[in-house]
């Protein structure tokens, strides 16, 4: 399907797409546009709230660089 139909869709059509997911009954259509309209969301927030915390590392005086040979 073209990307302007996944981003046209209502929320009640992403719903009814995760609960045909849900039943085992949709199509790999379905999935594809369930996945395709909830993925860019999901990318931000981790983007923009885990990734800064968990994969920055701070300066080496206050987290040293690892030193073992593992």
């Amino acid at each position: 399907m073209a990307e302007k139909e996944v981003s046209m869709r209502k929320p009640s059509d992403i719903l009814d797409l995760g609960y045909k997911i849900a039943q085992g009954v949709a199509t790999i259509e379905d999935i594809t546009i369930f996945v395709n309209a909830l993925l860019p969301a999901a990318v931000n927030q981790v983007n923009s709230l885990f990734a800064p915390r968990q994969l920055a590392k701070c300066d080496r005086v206050t987290e040293p660089l690892p030193t073992g040979k593992r």
